[in-house]
């Protein structure tokens, strides 16, 4: 290309990145507000208006991604809205392509949400899915059962182009949980070892959310606490 046009093709790129990333960060504050949190209609609080504790043994919060964690395919190459719903669980996108809930992913924030023992953790995302919105309609889409929809899963949502680390200190901030009390799920293994670091005790997840992924981290997570325990003897 001559100069001046590859000049001004650069420029358009950089636009177009840049109007992405705005719309991300844009989308990361609605998701964070629009969030309906269990507590609002889940679990009562104690006689004295506290929240429930997480039971002996049990993590403080329990955060996922969302891009080939909790649903696939993943936003970045799908075509999106307007999202057609096919079932509970799926969704027919604006170029024919199906995205569903995967059902390990299902079975465990249902259990999340209506299982007593599970009462005083919190569940949050901890994403970087690229388009903030339309997650957004896919958490009033999909459903856990019937009337219930996904969205009610969570307590906090972050979603943000960044690292995973930066919506961890969001997310144990908010939620007033400490790093070595959270359980975090992922497909990509970079995301599992930079949180990691922290302390929080992280299951890699590259087929997606399975109940095999469920147990590996109740299992690490028990074990990590019983670690603990004897050190302190």
């Amino acid at each position: 290309l001559p100069q001046p046009l590859a000049v001004a093709g650069a420029l358009a790129g950089a636009v177009a990145v840049a109007v992405v990333l705005l719309q991300r960060q844009a989308g990361s504050v609605l998701a964070m507000a629009a969030a309906s949190g269990r507590r609002s209609g889940g679990w009562p609080a104690d006689p004295e208006g506290r929240p429930p504790r997480p039971a002996k043994g049990r993590p403080g919060a329990v955060v996922f991604d969302l891009d080939a964690c909790i649903w696939l395919p993943d936003t970045w190459g799908g075509s999106g809205p307007p999202f057609v719903k096919t079932g509970p669980t799926s969704v027919r996108c604006s170029g024919g392509e199906t995205m569903q809930l995967l059902p390990g992913a299902r079975d465990v924030l249902h259990q999340l949400r209506t299982d007593p023992q599970w009462a005083g953790t919190k569940v949050a995302v901890a994403s970087c899915c690229a388009y903030p919105h339309w997650a957004e309609e896919l958490f009033d889409t999909y459903e856990l059962e019937p009337g219930m929809k996904l969205r009610e899963a969570w307590d906090m949502v972050v979603i943000q182009g960044s690292d995973k680390q930066a919506h961890f200190k969001k997310i144990s901030a908010q939620l007033q949980v400490p790093y070595a009390e959270m359980v975090f799920f992922d497909d990509w293994i970079h995301n599992i070892e930079r949180v990691g670091y922290l302390g929080v005790t992280c299951v890699h997840t590259p087929k997606g959310m399975t109940n095999q992924c469920w147990q590996e981290a109740v299992q690490k997570f028990k074990a990590r606490g019983k670690s603990k325990r004897r050190r302190s003897r």
